[in-house]
């Protein structure tokens, strides 16, 4: 796979920006500042806010290892994040029923991998999508596409 890498999100880019809903400093590293992104992965990205035809809000997307396991973050190494195939989009507002059409366009554009955060008043907060290849969920149930949960019942 190809990864588009800035050691700082400043740096300048020398080829056209693929993405162009979303800045390098959305996609960079809370810790050092580094882009990493699997091109797949922000292309799928790309895709999902075209086909969602409204701004999304990217909480978090390429980690330096050192940050994802810090205790701001509490993640663990075999986060989907220091591989720059995942991201974190803010959900806070949204209805249920923009819920599960996102989830289901990450789904039907190829994300597989799921995961449902809440706030402390138990309203949802962020849903992670990541492009690992393989099905995975996790967290909260309102995250997890029909797909997954039609499986879990069988």
């Amino acid at each position: 796979m190809t990864k588009l890498i800035m050691q700082h999100y400043t740096d300048p880019y020398s080829e056209p920006w693929p993405w162009p809903n979303f800045q390098p400093w959305e996609l960079a590293s809370k810790g050092n500042g580094a882009v990493q992104i699997e091109m797949r992965a922000g292309d799928r990205l790309q895709k999902l806010r075209y086909r969602w035809d409204a701004a999304l809000t990217v909480n978090s997307a390429y980690r330096d290892m050192a940050y994802n396991l810090s205790k701001k973050v509490k993640s663990t190494r075999d986060s989907q994040h220091p591989k720059g195939t995942a991201f974190d989009i803010r959900t806070r507002g949204w209805s249920l029923d923009e819920l599960y059409r996102f989830k289901e366009l990450a789904y039907k554009i190829g994300f597989r991998g799921f995961g449902g955060y809440n706030t402390k008043k138990g309203k949802p907060k962020f849903i992670h999508i990541d492009d690992r290849g393989t099905p995975a969920k996790w967290g909260n149930r309102w995250a997890w596409p029909d797909a997954y949960t039609m499986k879990a019942q069988t």
